[in-house]
């Protein structure tokens, strides 16, 4: 009975055993499953906050793409803007600092003027001549602009000449002709003549409608206008002046002819001229010694460059004063 009772206890602690070791295994076995649930949560959630930093970084990146091509459009837009004003800024200062020069040659059309002694060449077409090769001759630089007065053999009015130099805002005006001895042929050489403005600057213009308007100007007023138009017409003379000097010394040094010096005497285009204006006499058509170099191409050349040579040396030197001087004339 003891033994059987000995036999009952083990057979229950074995029992118990048992029971305890299926306890713990399942213990065990759901601490594993705890863990591995645990694992793959840390896992998934390592996923998610890479994905959540990965999508950050792609909104900054988005956002900072945007933001400097909008400040980069924003930049060059007011580049483009800069550097359009800028460009049109220069392209003015450009086109202010080119002068324009009308070549002036005289007679044309039924006014053929006398011929030369053994070509009968005619004065209309020497004219021309000479003023075509200074024209090209002109025309290889950038900052001066010419035109002639007549291309062709037509013949113009000494005024529709002047309108035509004022309507094209001309700076210069250089009227190339040939002198004459009425009676005999022993005159020679070259002149260049020039003469004082005789229309008044505006300020002067309008100075007289105005005083017309209101009687009761003072004298101070009236003096002071006075100063005003004398330093205008004195500035102008002397541009006038300048520019026939110039001519005249050039173009005697590249053709072997007598130099008449400059003349100021108002006569032919100058009467009508706003602008600094002289006429060349580029020798005597009357003259044997003078008619054989105006008769000669290579000569007629020579007398061409020293002509452009003395427009280009007046215009190097006086650039400023002639561009200050505009205000009379435009």
């Amino acid at each position: 009975m003891a033994k059987n009772t000995y036999n009952v206890r083990n057979t229950k602690r074995g029992g118990r055993k048992k029971n305890n070791s299926i306890r713990n295994s399942k213990r065990n076995s759901s601490s594993n499953h705890m863990n591995r649930k645990s694992k793959a949560s840390r896992r998934l959630n390592l996923k998610k906050l890479f994905f959540l930093v990965l999508m950050v970084f792609v909104l900054i990146f988005c956002l900072y793409k945007v933001t400097s091509g909008f400040i980069g459009k924003f930049r060059s837009d007011n580049s483009t803007k800069t550097v359009k004003k800028l460009n049109a800024e220069e392209i003015q200062k450009q086109k202010d600092n080119v002068i324009n020069i009308m070549i002036d040659p005289a007679k044309g059309g039924n006014n053929e003027g006398l011929s030369t002694k053994k070509l009968k060449l005619s004065e209309k077409d020497i004219n021309l001549d000479i003023a075509r090769l200074v024209s090209t001759n002109l025309s290889k630089y950038k900052d001066v602009n010419v035109i002639l007065s007549r291309e062709y053999d037509e013949d113009m009015s000494v005024k529709e000449r002047a309108k035509m130099a004022k309507n094209n805002n001309m700076d210069i005006i250089v009227s190339i002709r040939l002198n004459a001895q009425a009676n005999g042929d022993d005159a020679n050489g070259i002149d260049t003549y020039y003469t004082d403005p005789k229309e008044k600057p505006s300020i002067v213009s309008d100075a007289s409608e105005e005083k017309k308007d209101d009687s009761s100007s003072s004298d101070m007023t009236k003096k002071t206008i006075t100063i005003a138009d004398e330093s205008k017409v004195e500035k102008r003379e002397e541009l006038s002046k300048k520019l026939a000097i110039k001519i005249q010394e050039t173009t005697i040094s590249f053709v072997k002819l007598r130099d008449r010096g400059v003349v100021n005497q108002s006569y032919d285009i100058l009467k009508y001229a706003e602008m600094p204006s002289v006429i060349i006499h580029a020798g005597f058509i009357t003259n044997k010694s003078d008619s054989a170099i105006l008769e000669d191409k290579e000569k007629l050349k020579d007398l061409a460059d020293g002509i452009s040579t003395g427009i280009l040396s007046f215009i190097d030197t006086n650039r400023k004063e002639i561009k200050a001087d505009r205000i009379n004339y435009r």
